[in-house]
């Protein structure tokens, strides 16, 4: 069986990282019913966790609408992920005059076995 370098072990054995991410403006607006969020993850290095700490900031730091998306494929596997949703209309242009392509934190998703089809709920980007 194959051992693990020192540097790995040090790194299985240290304590739990983590990174603060805070927007000024959404404290001001908000205060305390800003709230906050943390999240466990398996990044190794504190710029990593600062990327992921951006990110989420800029997802969860905009204003959020509810928006149902029924898409084609059996998705199990996407609920709590972000997917990017194509808005574009057939005729061209975007649907309500939005961005072409906004993030969706997926909060449900529900299969259609027969229809081949995955129902998606989640919080957009306005």
């Amino acid at each position: 069986m194959a051992e693990a370098s020192v540097d790995r072990a040090e790194y299985l054995r240290s304590a739990e990282r983590s990174v603060t991410a805070t927007d000024a403006t959404l404290r001001g607006r908000w205060g305390a019913a800003a709230g906050d969020t943390a999240q466990s993850t398996p990044l190794a290095t504190e710029a990593a966790a600062t990327a992921e700490a951006a990110r989420q900031l800029a997802l969860l730091g905009s204003v959020m609408a509810e928006d149902q998306v029924l898409i084609e494929g059996i998705w199990w596997d996407l609920e709590g992920q972000v997917v990017a949703i194509d808005y574009r209309a057939p005729g061209g242009g975007t649907f309500f005059g939005g961005a072409a392509t906004v993030a969706m934190l997926v909060t449900r998703a529900r299969v259609d076995l027969n229809a081949g089809t995955t129902l998606l709920q989640g919080l957009i980007q306005l």
